[in-house]
């Protein structure tokens, strides 16, 4: 953006959407040479503070945003909500694709969502779930909610439609149909995963740890389904870099 245009840009941009000047950590706002850069833009030391850091079984927001729905993925139909009447198959989500039970040499052929929940179950916890929804004055970062080690990720790249919650009230698959990275893992509690859902004009997903990755291209030359294995110990302080583009 020309010099001369950029400060009335964003400060139009953040009067429009309701944006907290107050905690970015740039104070010339016109250093910010793309919009890209004002919208990733960083915070300043203290603006999120995290209450027992070193606890290793608690978690905070992995980001600014609202939350669109949270709760126990159910044992029977392997399934999370996102909006009401709007539910998604967990090995959809997290796989992109449909695991089928089979019975193969007179032994049940058991999913891998159902290896999580069985899993789970042993251990005397629940699976979990909390959608978030990052408006366009959020801050347009994620970080790690917890400590946590995360072994594989699985890109899966897709669609970018919007994912405003009235928009996805009268579009059911956008969440599923959307580019996305997921991080699968483990944490004091069992299993962990994260999911970074790409958007309209946030379609480019970052992770600082991860120079491999590749998201919102046009035209890939890889698979539709790109996997990566890890042993990256997180914390909640890790910044996992989600930008818009």
């Amino acid at each position: 953006l020309p010099p001369y245009l950029r400060q009335y840009i964003y400060l139009a941009f953040g009067k429009l959407y309701g944006v907290n000047f107050e905690d970015v950590l740039v104070e010339d706002i016109n250093q910010f040479r793309t919009f890209n850069q004002f919208f990733t833009r960083e915070l300043k030391d203290g603006a999120r503070a995290i209450d027992a850091i070193t606890d290793e079984k608690t978690m905070c927001s992995p980001c600014d945003g609202s939350v669109l729905s949270f709760g126990e993925v159910d044992t029977m139909k392997c399934t999370i909500d996102c909006i009401k009447g709007h539910d998604y198959r967990l090995d959809e989500f997290l796989f992109g694709f449909q695991t089928d039970k089979r019975n193969e040499d007179q032994h049940k052929r058991i999913t891998m969502v159902e290896r999580i929940l069985d899993s789970a179950k042993d251990r005397g916890n629940k699976v979990m779930y909390c959608v978030i929804y990052l408006a366009p004055q959020d801050y347009h970062r994620y970080h790690s909610p917890t400590y946590f080690v995360a072994n594989y990720r699985r890109h899966i790249a897709g669609y970018l439609e919007p994912v405003m919650p009235s928009y996805l009230k009268n579009h059911k698959n956008v969440l599923k149909e959307n580019e996305r990275v997921n991080l699968l893992g483990e944490w004091s509690h069992g299993f962990f995963a994260m999911s970074f859902v790409g958007a309209l004009n946030v379609g480019s997903i970052t992770l600082h740890f991860d120079d491999v990755l590749k998201s919102n291209i046009k035209v890939p030359e890889a698979p539709y389904i790109q996997d990566k294995n890890y042993t990256l110990l997180m914390n909640q302080e890790d910044s996992l870099n989600v930008h818009g583009n």
